[in-house]
């Protein structure tokens, strides 16, 4: 299955033009599937559904009211604030979203197990950071130059995220994660047309190096709505690398 998917591009009449405009329409019917779904969910549920409307505790009153060793029995369960699993309640049938999430969580995990081992093996191969436990990744096994010492690495950080047993402590930290990838990504874009690199041709005809930018400031500020403090050390830590290479120059293109 993940060699036919990496494989699928070559299947395609004119890749360069089909990959783009089946990548926008896909994201077109998600984001329509998912804001339609919001406002479905949004007027049919009540923020908590067991405690005075007046007096409906958010997210951060009932985790400060943990820390100080409330008892979890008194706070709320039900409405969309506490209720991890509405969807549920609104579905014509439960199991189907179960399978769902069971679904989504499986391809999810599948991607970045295969892909994170991947970008760790082509960054200690191309010496960007020459650091010699990196070196320890860039060599690969089999006839596929298959990054296992990086699928090790890769099992043991989930392994260690899971053991954590609490999901929304971990969603922040994975969510930060994605923005700043994203951010950086749309800011390259940027980057590579303000320089002027010959290497730089993009063929979409809506491509538009100002909104590369728009989209880079959009992931920044939702890194910060989502978790400010993660996102300032996230922000510290990616400033300090880049100074770092700055003041290296390390010979790689």
């Amino acid at each position: 299955g993940i060699m036919a998917g990496a494989n699928m591009s070559g299947d395609l009449k004119n890749p360069s033009e089909d990959i783009p405009k089946g990548t926008i329409r896909a994201i077109v019917l998600t984001y329509i599937t998912y804001v339609g779904l919001l406002w479905i969910i949004g007027f049919t549920s009540l923020r908590c559904s067991d405690a005075d409307m007046n007096k409906c505790p958010t997210v951060a009153d009932a985790a400060w009211a943990l820390s100080v060793g409330t008892d979890i029995s008194l706070l709320p369960e039900g409405g969309l604030l506490y209720n991890k699993l509405i969807v549920v309640a609104h579905s014509l049938w439960a199991p189907l979203v179960y399978v769902g999430v069971f679904a989504a969580t499986l391809s999810s995990a599948l991607a970045s197990i295969v892909g994170a081992p991947r970008i760790l093996q082509s960054l200690a191969g191309d010496n960007i950071f020459p650091w010699p436990i990196l070196e320890y990744f860039a060599k690969g096994d089999g006839a596929g130059n298959e990054p296992l010492r990086g699928y090790v690495l890769t099992y043991f950080v989930g392994t260690a995220c899971c053991l954590v047993g609490q999901l929304d402590v971990i969603a922040p930290i994975i969510a930060n994660f994605f923005m700043i990838s994203y951010g950086v990504t749309n800011y390259a874009c940027y980057a590579a047309h303000e320089s002027k690199s010959p290497s730089w041709r993009p063929t979409f005809k809506y491509y538009n190096p100002w909104l590369s930018l728009f989209g880079g400031f959009l992931c920044v500020a939702c890194m910060f709505l989502m978790d400010w403090a993660n996102s300032l050390i996230s922000c510290g830590l990616s400033l300090l690398l880049f100074l770092y290479l700055n003041h290296i120059k390390p010979e790689t293109n």
